[in-house]
């Protein structure tokens, strides 16, 4: 479970909720449970930033930073960051933990890096947040000088943000190191609800390979896919707006009402899940406009799966979910000409039937016509190296049911095989006047 955040009081409480970027506390002395190092002096989300020269910012905020010019920078998007993949083992050694005597702040951490703030995901994971300069990092930052590099990256992306015109009252940072001296970043615009660099950048992860982009309003849906991804891997200290909820519950309802009237429906998920999904929204209502990780993470959740990568349909409740439907916009070119309207219907080639190879029609004619049966089948659940859901589980649990009857008619008939050589036994048995010996077969 998540560890708790500190609460948005004072005049931010009057404040109303629109966006998701981050709401400390007004105060220094707010009390942080999660609090790693020296008080914070937290800016509010609401204050421009454009104001503030970088130079002087960093400098006071972040003394002794590694000079900039040894960073390199490389734009990358919120799911190239590496939670799952870092593969990070525990000792095995049991030592027993001393506790020391006395009431004590359990929730601090042992390790300890000014300026920088510890929080926990609801999954569990730790990740850290700079609030100067607005910096959140799933790299652990309490060893090797990592702290001082991640802090001339974001000092270094900070200058060509500003040296670009590309500063917003809400905009946040995440920083993940690639390599030695090679540090992935992105920017986030929470008014605009997308993730932006101050250059040009080409990303194959941004594509997840589809085809035939060229609008950028059609670019805009994997923009704010990945924005759900960052508020789905740093969902802390965030108040969930009314908007973004609301605009879920719109989705998850034209999708089930699109499932029931028809057999090529869009929608990643079937009936039954989608009414799953939305009892789950429905709950997260209690928490709107509040700072609550869990709500903000169930938003722009993203399933995860070990076959993540061929199911773009799921591409990893309202973050988490946000972030899927807007991937399926992306991959349906949604608001295009010639957008995907049906689940079967390929954006790039024609819907004419090839005919079967005949090897295939052979086959056709021995297996009475099965092969072309499930090839159909096949070609309605694989559309442009893309598997629709839906289909696939249904598919699935038909093959299922399939051999399962199989199944059951072999051992019945292999039953009424036994049977019927027990009784040629018995009978040949009183008709010869000899008896079987005592063995565990024919007993």
């Amino acid at each position: 479970m998540g560890a708790t955040q500190p609460a948005v009081g004072g005049t931010q409480d009057q404040i109303s909720v629109t966006t998701l970027a981050v709401r400390p506390p007004e105060r220094e002395d707010a009390p942080f449970q999660h609090c790693v190092g020296s008080p914070l002096a937290f800016p509010l989300p609401q204050v421009p930033m454009d104001y503030l020269p970088y130079s002087a910012q960093t400098s006071s905020a972040a003394p002794n930073v590694h000079q900039p010019g040894a960073i390199i920078l490389r734009p990358i998007v919120a799911s190239q960051i590496g939670r799952y993949e870092r593969n990070i083992t525990q000792s095995k050694d049991f030592r027993v933990f001393e506790v020391s005597p006395g009431p004590n702040n359990f929730t601090e951490s042992s390790m300890k890096v000014a300026n920088w703030l510890q929080l926990t995901h609801p999954e569990g994971a730790r990740f850290f947040f700079n609030s100067h300069q607005r910096v959140f990092t799933d790299q652990n930052i309490l060893e090797n000088d990592l702290a001082l590099d991640i802090l001339a990256a974001a000092e270094q992306a900070n200058r060509m943000a500003a040296e670009s015109g590309n500063v917003c009252a809400t905009m946040e940072l995440a920083i993940e190191k690639l390599s030695e001296g090679v540090f992935g970043y992105y920017f986030v615009d929470h008014e605009a609800r997308i993730i932006f660099w101050p250059e040009i950048v080409k990303s194959r992860e941004l594509m997840i390979h589809v085809r035939g982009v060229s609008d950028k309003n059609h670019i805009r849906y994997a923009l704010e896919a990945q924005y759900w991804k960052h508020c789905t891997l740093f969902p802390n200290m965030r108040a969930l707006p009314r908007q973004a909820v609301n605009c879920l519950r719109d989705i998850i309802a034209y999708a089930h009402a699109e499932s029931i009237t028809s057999q090529t429906s869009l929608s990643p998920f079937d009936l039954d899940e989608l009414s799953n999904i939305l009892s789950v929204v429905d709950q997260v209502k209690d928490n709107i406009e509040k700072v609550n990780e869990h709500s903000v993470c169930i938003v722009g959740m993203r399933f995860k799966s070990s076959l993540h990568r061929m199911f773009i349909y799921l591409s990893q409740t309202t973050a988490r979910y946000l972030d899927m439907f807007f991937r399926a916009k992306f991959v349906n070119f949604c608001g295009q000409l010639g957008a995907r309207l049906d689940a079967d219907r390929s954006l790039y080639d024609s819907n004419s039937k090839k005919p079967h190879p005949i090897f295939i029609r052979i086959l056709n004619v021995v297996l009475f016509n099965s092969p072309a049966i499930h090839s159909e089948s096949l070609h309605n659940i694989w559309v442009d190296n893309t598997v629709v859901k839906p289909r696939w589980k249904k598919f699935i649990s038909q093959l299922n049911s399939e051999w399962n009857s199989f199944t059951v008619f072999v051992s019945t008939s292999l039953v009424f095989e036994f049977t019927d050589l027990l009784i040629m036994a018995v009978n040949c048995d009183a008709c010869c006047g000899c008896q079987f010996p005592h063995s565990s077969w024919s007993r």
